[in-house]
């Protein structure tokens, strides 16, 4: 019987705060400004090949500029520090 009052805490809790949740986004949309590219084998901010790039509004990533993809995945990451978040976002796979 303890563990039920509880539960109801935590969910209550959990309700109150998702009742204003303040979005705001972390893309432009039109360039990659507040964020910095890093591809293995290469220096941190180099968007080597165009890896990443703007298009309609989105961020897309391709490797069509390598020669050889030789392993070279890449990341975003960015310049802004977050704590306490829920990302929402769309993405997809595309294949060729």
């Amino acid at each position: 019987m303890r563990r039920l009052p509880l539960l109801a805490l935590t969910i209550a809790t959990l309700a109150a705060a998702e009742e204003e949740p303040k979005w705001f986004p972390l893309f432009n949309g039109k360039d990659l400004s507040g964020w910095t590219p890093k591809i293995a084998k290469h220096s941190l901010g180099e968007n080597y090949a165009n890896t990443f790039r703007v298009e309609d509004g989105m961020i897309k990533v391709s490797y069509d500029g390598y020669p050889k993809f030789e392993q070279r995945f890449g990341h975003l990451f960015t310049n802004l520090s977050y704590s306490r978040y829920v990302l929402r976002m769309e993405y997809r796979f595309a294949a060729r």
